[in-house]
Order: structure tokens, then C-alpha cells, then sequence
């Protein structure tokens, strides 16, 4: 059976067809079609010749395309800029390139737009030398110069493509003017001699702009061999491959285009990046866009590319406000993957004293400036909603900077120990809930460890106080800080007590080795709780915002422009302060290793000195600090059970619902059977007071200071003074209400009876009273005025 010429593929021992047996081919199917029996047969055979025909034009055309030089030097720019992701630049480098192709030898290395220059110089030399021939005629030449000069404009010139429009326009102009001026003056003086010499520099001068824009193309030159590729033992870049393609091609589409949201822009510089990322760098219109308009465009760029606006990210480049840097998410599952803890050696820099705790999208650490032997501790802010990751967070720099055995940490948790359930069981320090003033009594020993360390760096010429394992950083974390300066929570005195001492611990303390990490969900001043000097501080170096549902008050952060509420939960957050970035990173997922590596960090106490004062002013609170935490839950399982003894039949029924809760509750009984927890009390001097010369008596505002402890009275009357005196200065409502407690313990529920306020203004009046010392809890819920 006959093989179709067309179908059969060549076999490898039959040489190659040239073109005389492709004619002869041809001539052979012409002349079977001419002698066929029938029609059909005759079709068959003229269409095959005419395809066997084209064919063989088309290989030759492509034969004689691979060896033209310019071809080939087209196709390898195209290629470069392809590599370089200039998609638009390479699709016109092809274009060139099948132009050429197009043309024969002649045309493709013609020089005859570069010679135009050469030939207006010869004729403006011609119009002169018959100018000078023809006497007064000089202007009527001159004047058909210049009409021929606008006429070609028109023609052509307008349309040229070797210069941008307004270059071509003004070298037009000057080209017009100059050969009009040398026609005019050389028809009345002759175009010989140094005349012809001044048209000649003069005329190649003018020639040059155009003759930089118009090559005689040169053969390339060889491409030396590609270097042999070496083995990598790296792991290799994520493929992406989900519109990966199509970023380039949607916003050159949708974006640049005529009318788009950012008209006239660019993409290039396409980089893949890990977990489904890649970056790109924006190239705007200089003089009518810059970095800051992509961030009001957001909305409308995702909407033009069919995006979410959570999948772009826009930061500065380096090289100006004229370019942006764009960070596109194609692959959200990658993006979510968890980014385990790689341990406290390596997110803590003992150089630069960096405490890395996340990764931005391109692989950089995400730092937090916590520490440097040489310029003190330094504070700082987290804020995040429920749920964002802020707490774990918290967990994680704190067990960074316990391994690296030069820190301390002493922990405020209002939440009853909920939030930082595993730092408060390796912290030094750890003050659970707002009640029994807990949270103000560490704070008064933050106060007092800030003050004795600036007094021995003082009396020892020192600036900042020396970080060493036997002198560690104090690092003070109050999660929830809100509650904790909040005076409906913890009481007006004991607020504007915490807020002066971490307002003066994020002023004056960093050179005595303390730093704050203040953590909160609010978005208001209340974080900080109204006072602008510890925002001020506690913002200055470290600040980090994660996912919030509501708007940041707009005195809150200063100079921040990301959107927290687009964040995704869990470990998405922005750095602010030094190192920060306008794109978003993401934490560490340190929860699944916490225990295992706080198993092994040492927990160090303060030097000796400091620790003498903290005795001396504390007392027992300092010595049982270890077991504070225990303390809190005794307390608050005495408050779940209303100070009665554990039943063993109520036992048993938790132990059915919650094994766990049971042996708690079992555990706590037996450390505190009786359910008669000390109250905190803190020792609270006399305000001063000063008589004027006209028998005044001027006694300071509602103020205490907790820095000292109190004299103790020799006798009652002294301590009769000194309560009224505590009273004078406070509210009324504490003063009524102290009227209505005895040396008899008596019940929340009388003593509300009994008053004329309300349940919240009775309950922060027990709380200011108790924190004052003058009254106590004998059993829970049960007040009593300290003996």
C-alpha cells in the first residue's frame, strides 16, 4: 500500500529532501492529478503538492532565519528578557524578530535610514550652491526648505520611532531652524570653503541624536557555553505553578491598562518565594504615581486582577517612592502551613542582642530588639485580638529569652492564669488575677528592683546597669494590660498606682535592666491606660499588631498603615519600630515544643543587693514568690466553693465530669484545708502634709506611694490618724463604705444592703479599701477591717 507523501515520516538512512526533489515532487503529484480518473483523486493529489510546496517554504525560510544575524541577536535579547521576567519587553523583541525574518538579506541590514542625514546635508549644499548662482533668490529657496521640512514632519517624522514624540519634535525644530539659517546665509555668500565646512560639523552634530536611535545592525557574537550546572544539596524552590503565570499578564491587563488603577505601571523582577508566595517589583508612572497611592488602590487593583485584597501586600523599594515591591499569596494552604519554633538558639543574636520570633514572606526573620548588654533592655507592645496568637507569642519570646541564662521574667496574668498557663509555671514571678492587689505588688517590686539599680549604677559611675547571669534583664510581661489599669477592675488607687510605676519602668528603667511587654486587645488609649508617656516609650523600638477586628484609634500607632483587620488569626502580625516593614509576617508556632524547651531554661533570680531591698520592703511576699501562682488558684478555688470544705460527694461528681478539675480541687484542699488565705497587703505611708502661713493645711490629691514602707505607729491613735487621713484623701463612696465594715466579718450581699451605692461602686470601694490594707478578706467574699 502506497505511503501518503505528506503522513509518512522520512526514514533515517534517506537523505534529507533538497529543494530539486521537492520540485520534483511536485511535478509529480501535478502530473498524477492531471492524468487522474477521477476528481476526488485529482483534489487529493493537487492539495497535497500544494502542502508538500508550502512546507518546503517554510523550512527554507526558517533555514534562512537561523543564520540571519540580526534574527538571531533578537531572539537572544528576547530570551534575557524573558529570563528577567520582562514578559511585554520579549513578546516586542520577537515581533522585531519575525519582522526581519520577513524581509530578505537587503532589507533586514539596511542602511538607508541612516544615511537620510547625509542626503539633507547634500541638498541643503545643492540649494546654496544654486542660491549663490541665481542672485536674490536666497529667501524663496530658504522659504521651500522649510515647507518641505513641515511636509515631511506631517509625512513622517511624526510617526518615527527612533525617540520618544517630544525629543523628535524639538529635533525637528532645531534641525529646520539651523538648515533654513545656513541656506538663507549661504545663497548670498557662497557654500564653498569654510561655509561647506560649517554645514558639514554642523550637519553631523544635528545627525547625531537620530543616528543613536538607528542601528546598522552588527552579527552577534558567539554565546560562550552555558557552565555545566552544579550539584546543590539545597532543597529546591517551591514550584508554583497556581496563576503563577498570569500575575504579570492580569495586572498589564486589568491594572496598567488605559483607565486601570495604577495606568501606565509595570511588573518585573518576578522571584518565587516560599509557601506560595512571589514578589514582584512595581514600576509607576514617575511625577503622577508613588507608593503611597498603591495602598488607597488596593481595593480596586484586587478587584481588577479577580484577587482578594488579603492576597496582596504592597511595601517600599529601596530605589525610591517611584517603585513599590508587591507581594502576591497564590496558594493560601501553603501560606497557612505551620512555621514550627526552631529553638532559642536560633532566634536570639548575642551580637545585636535580636530576638527573632517569625518570618516575613521573603524569608527574613521578623526581630524584637529586646536586650543589649551595652544599652539596656528595651520595651515594648502586643496587640491582638482573641484568638490571634498573641499569648503564645508572649510564651515564645519569653522562653528565647530565659535560654539565652541572662534574663528573669516576672509575669502579670488577669486572666486568672488562663492566657499564660505555661510561663506561669517557669516565670520567677508570676502574679495571677486583679484581685488582693497582686498585680500591684509586683509592680511596686518592679519599682523597687528600677530604683535600687539606678542608684548602684549612680554610685558606681555606670550607665547602664551590666546584663549577666548573677545580675540578669528583668523582663516584666503584663498580658491584658487594660484590666490591670483599669480602675473599674483593680480600683482608682491601685490604677493610678500601676500606670506611674510602668509608665516610669518604660522611661527611666531600661538602663537598670527592666523592660515592659505590654499586651492587649484593645485598640484605645485604655491599653496604656490613658497615660501618653508610657505609650510613647513603650512604642519607641518594639511593636507588633496582629489580627484586629476593629480600627486602631488613630493616636494609637503612630505611623502605622497596615490593615489588621485583614490579618488571618493565628500568628499573622506586622512589626513596627525598628526593623518594621509595611507587609505582614507571620510567628512562629512554638505551642507544640513549649513544654521541652521550658523544661531546660534556668529561672535566675535577681543580685543580692536587689534582692536585700525586695526583702527588706516585701517581706514573705518577696521570699513565696515561687508560689504565687499556687497561691491564686487556692484562692480561687476557695471562691468557687464559697470557703466551705471539699465535699467528698461533690468530689466525686466533678471527678465523673472532669477528672482533671477533681484532683486540682483535691490538691488544692490539701494545701489550704481551711481556706484562709493571707491577703496581700501592701504597706502604705501617711500623706504628707504642709500647714501655709495663714493656717492652712495643704494635703496632696488622691496619690499613695508604694515605694517605702510605712513607719509602724507606736500607739492606736497614731493608727487612728494615719486611717483618717487615708480616707480624707480618698473617694466618698470608700469612706461610707468603710463606715458599714467591723472588726466582724460580714458579707458582700450586707454590706451592698446596708449601702446607698451601686453593686460595681461597692465592689471597687472593697477593692480599694483592701488594697489600702485597711480592711481584709477573712474568708472569701466576707470583709473585715484589718486589726
Amino acid at each position: 500500500m502506497a505511503s501518503h507523501p505528506h503522513t509518512t515520516p522520512p526514514s533515517p538512512r534517506r537523505r534529507p529532501a533538497g529543494p530539486a526533489t521537492v520540485d520534483t515532487r511536485v511535478e509529480q503529484l501535478l502530473a498524477s492529478a492531471a492524468g487522474a480518473a477521477d476528481s476526488h483523486t485529482a483534489l487529493e493529489h493537487l492539495v497535497t503538492a500544494a502542502e508538500l510546496e508550502a512546507k518546503a517554504k517554510a523550512d527554507a525560510d526558517a533555514e534562512r532565519a537561523a543564520a540571519d544575524p540580526l534574527v538571531g541577536k533578537l531572539v537572544a535579547r528576547a530570551k534575557t528578557a524573558l529570563d528577567a521576567g520582562d514578559r511585554d519587553r520579549a513578546e516586542q523583541l520577537l515581533a522585531a524578530a519575525q519582522t526581519a525574518a520577513d524581509r530578505d538579506r537587503f532589507d533586514a541590514l539596511s542602511i538607508r535610514g541612516h544615511a537620510v542625514p547625509l542626503a539633507v546635508i547634500g541638498l541643503l549644499w545643492a540649494g546654496a550652491a544654486a542660491g549663490h548662482m541665481l542672485p536674490g533668490s536666497g529667501p524663496t529657496i530658504a522659504g521651500l526648505y522649510l515647507t518641505l521640512a513641515v511636509v515631511w514632519w506631517w509625512a513622517k517624522g511624526r510617526r518615527a520611532v527612533w525617540a520618544d514624540r517630544p525629543r523628535r519634535r524639538r529635533h525637528a525644530t532645531l534641525t529646520t531652524a539651523a538648515g533654513a539659517g545656513w541656506l538663507y546665509w549661504a545663497a548670498a555668500t557662497g557654500a564653498t570653503g569654510w561655509h561647506a565646512a560649517v554645514l558639514w560639523i554642523g550637519g553631523y552634530l544635528l545627525a547625531a541624536p537620530y543616528w543613536s536611535g538607528i542601528h546598522i545592525p552588527n552579527p552577534p557574537a558567539p554565546a560562550p557555553p552555558a557552565p555545566a550546572p552544579e550539584a546543590s544539596t539545597a532543597a529546591p524552590r517551591l514550584e508554583v505553578t497556581e496563576q503563577g503565570s498570569n500575575v504579570m499578564e492580569l495586572w498589564a491587563r486589568w491594572v496598567a491598562c488605559r483607565g486601570g488603577p495604577v495606568e501606565g505601571s509595570r511588573l518585573t523582577h518576578r522571584e518565587r518565594l516560599d509557601h506560595g508566595r512571589e514578589a514582584y517589583t512595581v514600576l509607576l508612572v514617575r511625577g503622577k504615581q508613588d507608593r503611597d497611592g498603591l495602598d488607597t488602590r488596593l481595593r480596586l487593583i484586587a478587584s481588577a486582577m479577580g484577587m482578594s485584597r488579603k492576597d496582596l501586600e504592597f511595601e517600599d523599594h529601596p530605589d525610591g517612592a517611584h517603585r513599590a515591591r508587591l507581594i502576591v499569596t497564590l496558594n493560601r494552604d501553603q501560606a497557612a502551613a505551620t512555621l514550627l519554633y526552631p529553638g532559642p538558639q536560633a532566634c536570639f543574636d548575642p551580637d545585636t542582642g535580636m530576638t527573632y520570633w517569625g518570618v516575613w514572606p521573603d524569608g527574613q526573620l521578623m526581630p524584637w530588639e529586646a536586650f543589649h548588654p551595652d544599652r539596656g533592655v528595651f520595651s515594648g507592645v502586643i496587640l491582638g485580638a482573641s484568638r490571634s496568637g498573641k499569648s503564645r507569642l508572649i510564651e515564645q519570646l519569653c522562653l528565647t529569652w530565659m535560654a539565652t541564662g541572662m534574663v528573669t521574667v516576672w509575669m502579670i496574668d488577669p486572666q486568672n492564669g488562663s492566657s499564660l498557663p505555661t510561663l506561669a509555671q517557669h516565670a520567677d514571678w508570676p502574679a495571677i488575677g486583679t484581685d488582693k492587689g497582686r498585680a500591684g505588688t509586683l509592680l511596686r517590686a518592679v519599682d523597687i528592683v528600677g530604683k535600687s539599680r539606678t542608684k548602684l549604677n549612680g554610685s558606681v559611675g555606670r550607665l547602664v546597669h551590666p546584663i549577666s547571669r548573677r545580675a540578669p534583664a528583668l523582663m516584666v510581661v503584663i498580658d491584658e494590660c487594660h484590666m490591670v489599669f483599669d480602675p473599674k477592675i483593680v480600683g482608682s488607687v491601685e490604677a493610678a498606682h500601676n500606670i506611674a510605676i510602668a509608665e516610669r519602668a518604660a522611661r527611666a528603667y531600661s538602663k537598670a535592666g527592666i523592660g515592659l511587654v505590654l499586651a492587649s486587645q484593645n485598640t484605645d488609649q485604655s491599653v496604656f491606660g490613658n497615660s501618653e508617656a508610657l505609650r510613647m516609650n513603650a512604642w519607641n523600638l518594639n511593636g507588633i499588631i496582629m489580627r484586629l477586628p476593629s480600627n486602631i484609634a488613630g493616636n494609637l500607632v503612630a505611623g502605622f498603615n497596615g490593615d489588621a483587620k485583614k490579618l488571618p488569626p493565628f500568628g499573622y502580625a506586622y512589626r513596627l519600630g525598628s526593623g518594621a516593614r509595611d507587609i505582614s509576617g507571620r510567628s512562629f508556632d512554638a505551642e507544640p515544643v513549649l513544654e521541652e524547651h521550658y523544661a531546660t531554661v534556668p529561672t535566675l533570680e535577681l543580685e543580692a543587693a536587689v534582692r536585700y531591698q525586695l526583702r527588706k520592703q516585701l517581706g514573705d511576699t518577696y521570699d513565696n514568690r515561687h508560689n504565687a501562682a499556687e497561691d491564686a488558684a487556692a484562692d480561687m478555688a476557695a471562691e468557687f466553693l464559697d470557703g466551705e470544705d471539699l465535699d467528698p460527694e461533690f468530689l466525686a461528681a466533678v471527678a465523673e465530669d472532669d477528672p482533671a478539675v477533681a484532683a486540682r480541687l483535691q490538691e488544692l484542699t490539701a494545701r489550704r484545708p481551711h481556706w484562709t488565705p493571707t491577703p496581700v497587703q501592701t504597706a502604705i505611708p501617711a500623706p504628707v502634709t504642709r500647714m501655709t502661713p495663714t493656717g492652712v493645711t495643704l494635703r496632696p490629691a488622691t496619690w499613695i506611694s508604694l515605694t517605702n514602707p510605712a513607719p509602724q505607729p507606736d500607739t492606736a491613735t497614731e493608727t487612728a490618724d494615719e486611717t483618717s487621713d487615708l480616707l480624707e484623701a480618698a473617694a466618698q463612696s470608700r469612706r461610707d463604705v468603710y463606715q458599714l465594715i467591723t472588726n466582724t466579718p460580714a458579707p458582700f450581699g450586707d454590706i451592698l444592703d446596708r449601702s446607698t451605692y451601686s453593686k460595681a461602686t461597692v465592689d471597687r470601694a472593697l477593692n480599694d479599701l483592701e488594697f489600702l490594707g485597711l480592711i481584709h478578706q477573712p474568708h472569701y467574699g466576707h470583709y473585715a477591717r484589718t486589726a
